[in-house]
């Protein structure tokens, strides 16, 4: 009897140990998991609120009420002669160039990390930065208007067309450096409504 009950004791034993190891490889493996994952999210979330402050930085500067000398470009020298508002268009068209360049940089930067965050916490995401990206894209037309309207080329029909279409682009275009400009208002609810998704996800 002892002969074959001892053996027996032993496998349940056994088979114990085996359960415990397996239930504690398990948890480890759970937790690490949680770990990771949490540490991805992490990190997509800095990056992400930090390309969003960016961009946010780079549309002040574009809007800035001030266009300064060394961005008044002259055109090239390639033997025409170009009028003072010939000039002038060239100067401002340049200079708002290279203003939006820093947000295209950032927006580019931006839709890559977008990608990353669609894989990792699904579509919802376009849905949390569409309100700035809307904004963003208010501004450039209204910025591809304004240069139309300085144009001493552009026709006076078509001038006429987007000057009628363009009731609020002043407010758009330029920035009057006080709280109460509507398009600052709205870009900065955008980044609050953004903020407060992403947040919560440095704390974990």
């Amino acid at each position: 009897m002892g002969y074959t009950v001892i053996p027996f004791i032993k496998d349940i034993i056994l088979s114990i140990a085996a359960i415990t190891t397996a239930s504690v490889a398990v948890y480890g493996l759970s937790t690490w998991k949680r770990q990771h994952v949490g540490h991805v999210e992490y990190d997509l979330a800095r990056r992400l609120l930090k390309t969003s402050y960016a961009i946010r930085n780079a549309i002040n500067q574009v809007r800035h009420p001030m266009m300064w000398a060394y961005e008044m470009v002259e055109p090239p020298e390639d033997g025409k002669t170009y009028s003072h508002q010939e000039k002038k268009h060239y100067g401002t068209a340049n200079a708002y160039q290279k203003r939006w360049e820093k947000v295209q940089n950032a927006k580019d930067e931006l839709n890559t990390d977008l990608l990353e965050a669609e894989a990792i916490l699904g579509n919802e995401i376009y849905k949390i930065f569409k309100p700035c990206k809307d904004l963003e894209s208010e501004l450039f037309s209204s910025i591809q208007d304004y240069l139309q309207l300085i144009n001493p080329n552009e026709s006076d029909e078509m001038k006429e067309v987007i000057s009628k279409s363009r009731k609020k682009q002043i407010n758009i275009l330029y920035d009057d450096l006080t709280d109460n400009n509507e398009y600052r208002k709205n870009y900065t609810t955008a980044i609050e409504e953004i903020e407060k998704y992403l947040k919560p996800k440095l704390s974990k």
